[in-house]
C-alpha cells in the first residue's frame, strides 16, 4: 500500500490529525470495512504539555483514526504525518 497522509493541524490546546482526501479514498478501497474517523483532536493544557508530547501520541491515534486493530495497522504503511500548511513532514511512523 501506499503511504498514507496524515495532516497535522495544532492548535493553541492541542492538535487534530485526519487523513489526506488521497488518503481516505486510498484507505477505503484497500479497507473496505473499515471505519475510519474523521479527525482525531489531542487537548493538551499548555504549550509546554504539547512539546512534551508531541511525536509520542502519533501511534496511539492511528487505530481511533484508521478504524483499525493494531495487528492491521501493521500492515499499512508507512504512515506520514504531515502539515498541510508547509506540507512539512513532522513524523514518520513504520511498524517495523
Amino acid at each position: 500500500m501506499s503511504p498514507i497522509s496524515v495532516y497535522v493541524n495544532r492548535q493553541l490546546d492541542g492538535v487534530t490529525y485526519s487523513l489526506s482526501p488521497l488518503s481516505r479514498k486510498n484507505f477505503y478501497e484497500q479497507f473496505p470495512n473499515a471505519h475510519p474517523s474523521g479527525s482525531v483532536f489531542v487537548n493538551y493544557d499548555t504549550k509546554s504539555d504539547f512539546e512534551t508530547y508531541h511525536n509520542r501520541v502519533e501511534r496511539f491515534v492511528l487505530p481511533i483514526l484508521l478504524g483499525l486493530d493494531d495487528e492491521t495497522i501493521k500492515t499499512v504503511g508507512p504512515v506520514n504525518f504531515i502539515d498541510p500548511r508547509t506540507n512539512d513532514l513532522v513524523f514518520s511512523y513504520r511498524n517495523e
